[in-house]
């Protein structure tokens, strides 16, 4: 039957048929693309069945972490940078180091590991992504009531265990502790006893640990050590203490220049100094120069003049202790000499130090520990060094000597503002500081045996240098001064004659003495000698 002989009802029913069977085809269509599009984009969809495949967007669920990082919603790279950041180990190892009462423990963190982060970040994520959907689901529902943490796979990297556990172990390694003077009491001597020394054995600590890691993450290893035996004995070292060199030296400073020698000389006294270790004046004594160590203000020299400083008088001190330390074979490392010869000691001998800039410093090149015992008794300083006696010779004395003198410069004269002017400014001169000549010395020390010379060595030497005397004068200025006029001498009253004098008659003149002009001229003369002496 042709459409336009069909019933109008009927053409209506089949073209609504036909509009619905056409919506149904579309929707069915549209639903299999959107499925598959959002499918493919969490990683479900793939063109292989039950996988999915990798790309950039994908992300790890909800539960997921690595040695306990979290790494949540974060894709492969980020995942990556996140364990670089937080520094993982791989957790679970624990290796005790034991020697004696000693412990260092290895964890993951210390042991040279191949962490194989990117092959853990693989493992994760195929856990979490390359299943079918059903799977996937489920794994997603299980994270979020169980999370799941992924352990690291390490794998020991050999070649840098013994490097590493030659720096983890090295609190094991011990120098050996020679016995050394600890004090001295009623003339002898009291001497620790000796320590041997260890030095880890870390090829065989290697060998250990790197075996133990085969099988097993945890357990106790103890260190292997070679042992440093001393080279003395306590005995030995009181058996050499001897008396080496002494030097004593007479103050003449004021008190507070002694009260500062006692000081010095105190803080010196009980000073060890093991073998090759340096004695320093002024790190012994601390800061002389405020009266923060009890030094008090005494008499210096500073700029070539005499003043008064906190610390002064030390000095004789240092020099005292360069005396012993030249007759006791010390090593002198840092010496200087004063500005001026000291009274106290011979030219050429003396010690001057300055805290912070100029320091006296010597060190022990013997074998075996140097006791200096120093003090003060009275206005004596007295320094004594006790030690090695070498059997090459029994005695040394230094000596000095002046290798050329250095004469005494022109006075100076220094003119002074503030003073009232003078005609004559020399004649006012004021004496501010005494000049001296100068010198250059040399030294030496003699070593002997039974009296005889067996050597000798070249001690620091000296320069003194020359000081002009320097005075202080007024400004040129003003006018000579008229010499005061001599007042005449007051006529006697003529006393009333006696009835036995007559008046001298009125004819008689009075006699003129030549010795009244000769005395006036004198007069003259010496003032005019003194004038030119004081120029």
């Amino acid at each position: 039957m042709s459409e336009q002989n069909m019933d109008p009802k009927k053409r209506n029913i089949i073209i609504g048929c036909s509009v619905a069977g056409a919506v149904v085809v579309i929707a069915a269509i549209i639903a299999v693309i959107f499925t598959t599009g959002a499918l493919n984009k969490i990683g479900i969809g793939s063109s292989s069945a039950n996988t999915v495949s990798y790309s950039d967007t994908e992300r790890f669920s909800q539960g997921i972490s690595i040695e306990g990082i979290d790494i949540s919603g974060m894709t492969k790279e980020e995942a990556m940078e996140a364990l670089l950041q937080a520094e993982v180990y791989p957790k679970g190892y624990d290796i005790q180091l034991t020697l004696e009462e000693q412990t260092v423990t290895l964890t993951g963190k210390e042991l040279p590991f191949d962490l194989h982060l990117q092959d853990t970040i693989d493992e994760a994520y195929e856990y979490n992504w390359h299943c079918d959907e059903e799977e996937h689901a489920s794994r997603v529902a299980e994270l979020s009531v169980t999370p799941k943490d992924f352990e690291l796979k390490p794998t020991l990297i050999s070649e840098e265990l013994e490097p590493k556990l030659a720096e983890l172990s090295a609190p094991f390694n011990r120098d050996a502790q020679e016995p050394t003077i600890t004090g001295y009491y009623n003339g002898g001597f009291n001497v620790s006893e000796p320590i041997d020394g260890r030095k880890v054995k870390t090829d065989e600590l290697a060998a250990k640990v790197e075996e133990l890691l085969k099988t097993e993450k945890t357990g106790t290893i103890e260190v292997p050590v070679e042992v440093i035996k001393c080279t003395k004995t306590a005995e030995d070292i009181k058996a050499n203490m001897q008396k080496l060199g002494s030097y004593s030296t007479v103050s003449t400073n004021t008190a507070n220049g002694n009260h500062n020698m006692k000081l010095a000389a105190n803080a010196t006294n009980g000073t060890i100094l093991q073998p090759g270790e340096q004695f320093s004046f002024n790190g012994t004594t601390g800061n002389t120069t405020n009266g923060s160590n009890g030094y008090l203000p005494a008499t210096a020299i500073s700029g070539g003049e005499f003043i008064q400083e906190y610390g002064g008088g030390i000095c004789q001190v240092s020099s005292t202790i360069y005396g012993a330390a030249l007759r006791s074979n010390m090593t002198i490392v840092t010496r200087y000499n004063h500005t001026y010869p000291s009274s106290y000691v011979p030219i050429g001998l003396d010690a001057t130090v300055s805290y912070g800039s100029l320091d006296f410093v010597f060190r022990n090149d013997t074998d075996y520990p140097v006791y200096i015992a120093a003090g003060m008794d009275g206005t004596t300083v007295w320094v004594t060094f006790y030690g090695y006696q070498s059997p090459e010779y029994d005695t040394i004395e230094p000596s000095a000597w002046i290798t050329e003198n250095i004469s005494k410069p022109t006075a100076e004269y220094n003119t002074d503002n503030s003073l009232a002017p003078n005609p004559n400014p020399l004649s006012a001169a004021r004496l501010k500081r005494s000049g001296n000549p100068g010198y250059k010395t040399a030294a030496s020390r003699t070593y002997y045996k039974n009296g005889v010379a067996v050597k000798t060595e070249t001690l620091p030497s000296s320069y003194y240098p020359a000081f002009a005397d320097v005075y202080v004068i007024p400004p040129k200025g003003g006018s000579v001064p008229d010499p005061e006029p001599t007042p005449e001498p007051e006529p006697e009253p003529t006393p009333p004659p006696s009835s036995s004098e007559q008046p001298p008659s009125s004819s008689e003149a009075p006699p003129v003495s030549s010795d009244t002009q000769t005395s006036s001229s004198e007069a003259n003369n010496s003032e005019g000698n003194s004038s030119y002496s004081s120029n």
